[in-house]
């Protein structure tokens, strides 16, 4: 009599982790808010409105927290960390951008005056 097979149990579909799609959301709303605060800066009568500068704000602060929820969901291991990753790439690169902004400003300032 044949012997009957024991088949693998398939591996069950991981989902995305929530730390990362928090993460992807807080990457891309902030690069968006930067884009949008630049638009308002843009305004022909030279002042800066506090709605813009609330932006601001924002798109500073954003990023950092994207950066956690990113490193929280790629040390997750029961999860897709593909979200995660993206996520970081994306608030690692602005948090880039904004220093790198902060020292042109610094040292625009210094030489400057």
């Amino acid at each position: 009599m044949a012997e009957a097979l024991e088949y693998a149990t398939p591996p069950t579909q991981l989902r995305h982790s929530r730390s990362g799609v928090a993460s992807t959301l807080c990457g891309t709303s902030s690069f968006l808010l930067l884009l949008a605060s630049l638009l308002m800066q843009a305004s022909p009568s030279g002042t800066i409105p506090i709605y813009s500068i609330a932006a601001i704000g924002l798109v500073f602060s954003l990023p950092v927290i994207g950066f956690i929820f990113a490193i929280v969901g790629i040390r997750s291991r029961q999860h897709k960390r593909s979200l995660a990753v993206i996520g970081l790439i994306i608030n690692g690169l602005l948090l880039l951008l904004f220093g790198a902004l902060l020292t042109f400003l610094a040292f625009a300032n210094v030489h400057g005056s």
